[in-house]
């Protein structure tokens, strides 16, 4: 009898051993599925972050574009702005011949005026 208490004993320790480690295989599952699950969320944070990345390049891209536009644009300007200048001073020296044609043509009109005067005095 005490061989039989002993085995029921021993068959009830077992029981209970054995739902111990039933408990623990459950909290270990539990535990895989919530690593699984963070491991899911870090891998979609992951692709959220490289997508992110690759908007942030193209980004750029148009940003230097912009610039390089904007760039070229500035030194058409000034290339522009100096074409403007030198045109200005082939204006300015060409109203300077222009004046000096001008003062000449006085100076011819004074003279013929002069010589005029005097060819009605030697006639008279």
């Amino acid at each position: 009898m005490s061989f039989y208490i002993s085995a029921m004993s021993l068959s009830i320790s077992c029981v209970s051993i054995h739902k111990s480690g039933m408990s623990l295989r459950k909290s270990a599952m539990s535990l895989y599925k919530s690593h699984m699950s963070f491991y899911i969320s870090a891998v979609s944070f992951g692709k959220s972050c490289v997508s992110l990345h690759k908007s942030g390049m193209s980004l750029r891209k148009s940003a230097m574009f912009l610039y390089k536009s904007y760039m070229s644009f500035c030194i058409s300007a000034v290339s522009f702005g100096k074409s403007c200048v030198s045109f200005h001073k082939s204006g300015m020296s060409l109203r300077k011949t222009a004046m000096s044609l001008y003062k000449t043509a006085m100076s011819l009109d004074k003279t013929c005026v002069l010589f005029s005067e005097s060819a009605l005095l030697m006639a008279a």
